[in-house]
C-alpha cells in the first residue's frame, strides 16, 4: 500500500509499504479522510522539540486524525464489523500495566502515540489498523470528513471537562486554529456563553459560525477594555488557552478569576522564562495540561450524530492523498488562514 512517510527533517515522500495484518483484537480500517495536523508539518520540517530532543524517531509514517471504513476484523473482535464506519484513537496503550488495569489506559507509560513520537504507525497511509479497544464506530450518517476532526476535538473536551465547565458558565477561549475553534463548537453544545479571542478575522467569523457568542479581535482591540465590557471583573471562571504563544499565555493571569482555572490547550515549544507563577499561586488559580484524548471520542460522536455540534466550517480544503506533497505545502505557506486540511483517499 501506499503511505506518505517522514524519511528525516525536512524531507517526505511516498513509500510502498506493507499492507498491515491484523492480529486478534485488532482492526483494519480502509482510511477515507486524515486531517494534517502542526504536529505533522512540524516533524515533516524537523522544527519541533519532539525532534530537538530526539523523542522523534525517522522514519516517521505520520499522521494521526483520520477516519475510515472497516475492511478486515482480527479473532476475538466483538464490537466492530467489516463495513463500520470507524475513527481510532491518537495514543495505543499496552493494557498490561498497572494504569491501564485501573481503566486510565490514556495516561499509560507505555503508550505508543500514532504517526508522532515512539510512533505506532500514522494514517498517512491507504490503510490504518488499531486495536478494537481504541477504536470507535461512527452512526452511519456522520459525515466522515467531520469525523476526522473528532481527534483535534477530542483534546478540547477533555480540557472542558477538567476545567468543570458547564451550563451556564462564561468561557473565554484563547485562538482560533482547529482545538480552540472546536472548544467553541463543544461548549456551546453543553449550554456555555463563549468568548472568543483570535488575531484574524476570517477565523473569528468562522468562531461566530460554531457558535461564539462574543469575538474580540486582539490585533485591532484592547483584549482587557473588552473583556471587562462582557464580565463584572473582567474575567472568567475557565480560560481555554489554545494558541501556543507564550505571549498569550503570559497575559492569562489578568483574564482569569481567583479560583478559577486556565486550560493549556497548545504546545509551547520552548521554556518559558519570567513567568510570574506567583499570580496563580496567590489567587488559587489552577494550570491544567491536556494531552490526548482521555476517552472523550465517544460524547463528541454523540454530538455529531444528535447534530448539536458540527466541525464542517473547519474544514478549508481536501486534497487526494496523491496530492499530500502539494497539500502539505500548502498548509505551510497559508497557515495564517487556513483552519483544517485534509487528505481524502
Amino acid at each position: 500500500m501506499k503511505a506518505f512517510i517522514a524519511k528525516e527533517p525536512g524531507k517526505a515522500e511516498f513509500v510502498d509499504v506493507k499492507k498491515p495484518e491484523v492480529g486478534p483484537g485488532e482492526i483494519l480500517a480502509k482510511v477515507a479522510y486524515a486531517g494534517i495536523c502542526a504536529t505533522d508539518i512540524a516533524l515533516i520540517t524537523g522544527e519541533t522539540t519532539f525532534v530537538r530532543e530526539g523523542l522523534a524517531k525517522y522514519p516517521i509514517r505520520i499522521g494521526h486524525e483520520w477516519a475510515g471504513v472497516v475492511t478486515e476484523v482480527g479473532a476475538d473482535v466483538k464490537t466492530i464489523r467489516p463495513g463500520d464506519h470507524v475513527i481510532g484513537d491518537s495514543g495505543v496503550a499496552c493494557f498490561d500495566c498497572p494504569t491501564c488495569w485501573s481503566g486510565d489506559v490514556g495516561h499509560c507509560p507505555k503508550v505508543k502515540s500514532v504517526g508522532t513520537i515512539n510512533t505506532y504507525d500514522g494514517c498517512f497511509a491507504e490503510y490504518m489498523k488499531m486495536p478494537e479497544r481504541l477504536t470507535y464506530k461512527l452512526d452511519p450518517e456522520i459525515d466522515l470528513k467531520e469525523a476526522a476532526l473528532i481527534e483535534p476535538a477530542s483534546i478540547a473536551m477533555h480540557g472542558i471537562r477538567k476545567s468543570g465547565a458547564r451550563f451556564g458558565d462564561k468561557v473565554l477561549v484563547i485562538g482560533t486554529g482547529a482545538i480552540g475553534l472546536t472548544a467553541v463548537g463543544l461548549l456551546k453544545a453543553i449550554g456555555c456563553t463563549v468568548v472568543l479571542v483570535g488575531r484574524r478575522e476570517s477565523k473569528l467569523k468562522i468562531g461566530k459560525r460554531m457558535g461564539a457568542d462574543y469575538l474580540v479581535n486582539s490585533s485591532e482591540q484592547n483584549v482587557v477594555e473588552e473583556l471587562s465590557k462582557l464580565t463584572e471583573s473582567g474575567r472568567f471562571g475557565t480560560v481555554m488557552e489554545s494558541s501556543g504563544n507564550i505571549d498569550v499565555l503570559y497575559e492569562c493571569g489578568q483574564y482569569v478569576k481567583g479560583g478559577g482555572n486556565v486550560v493549556l490547550l497548545g504546545f509551547y515549544e520552548q521554556n518559558i522564562p519570567n513567568f510570574n507563577i506567583d499570580q496563580f499561586i496567590v489567587n488559587d488559580i489552577s494550570l491544567l495540561g491536556v494531552a490526548g484524548s482521555a476517552a472523550t471520542m465517544p460524547g463528541i460522536i454523540e454530538l455529531l450524530r444528535t447534530k448539536k455540534v458540527s466541525f464542517e466550517p473547519l474544514v478549508s480544503a481536501v486534497y487526494d492523498f496523491d496530492q499530500a506533497p502539494f497539500a502539505v505545502e500548502r498548509v505551510i505557506q497559508n497557515e495564517g488562514d487556513r483552519i483544517k486540511v485534509l487528505l481524502k483517499f
